[in-house]
């Protein structure tokens, strides 16, 4: 599947591999996991925004985080997402390991959602242009296969649009 120019596919039952090419050099697409001010521009994806973002951004360190739809419907019902991800390795500007949950507004994790472990792996393709390779890795094929059909596939691929978008407006 090729989405807003991202390519995915799910390996081994439990693993789906997201890619897509920034052009963008691999300092600047990683800085913009390293700061708050640059997730509310790209982390919830199209039709939705961030409300709220706390960020430690070091092993161990955690970023809670909320985001409601914002579509415009005029039949739309508020609905808002929390989430919690906790690193559990970083090495600038590379590589990205954390654990990813779903939470309800008080940061309380949702035990009933499968905890995701997220690997994001960027590679410097040439001076202006960075591959990053997103690894969802899932505890079993129902788990993933749980989350697939809520969608999770085709919101990654709008934030990673989102981020492509505001990468062309950095300097």
């Amino acid at each position: 599947m090729s989405e807003y120019g991202i390519n995915a596919r799910i390996e081994n039952d439990t693993d789906m591999i997201l890619e897509k090419i920034f052009v963008r050099p691999i300092d600047k697409v990683f800085e913009m996991f390293t700061d708050t001010e640059h997730l509310k521009h790209f982390w919830a994806p199209h039709g939705w925004e961030l409300i709220h973002s706390t960020l430690d951004f070091e092993p161990d360190g955690e970023w809670f985080y909320g985001m409601k739809n914002t579509d415009g419907h005029p039949n739309a019902k508020p609905i808002e997402n929390w989430g919690l991800s906790v690193f559990k390795e970083i090495k600038a500007p590379n590589l990205l390991v954390m654990v990813d949950y779903v939470t309800d507004e008080k940061g309380e994790i949702n035990r009933e959602l499968p905890a995701t472990r997220t690997r994001i792996e960027l590679t410097k393709l040439d001076d202006d242009r960075t591959i990053m390779v997103g690894h969802k890795e899932f505890n079993s094929p129902e788990e993933l296969q749980q989350l697939v059909n809520q969608g999770l596939r085709e919101d990654i691929a709008s934030r990673w649009d989102r981020l492509s978008q505001y990468l062309s407006e950095q300097n």
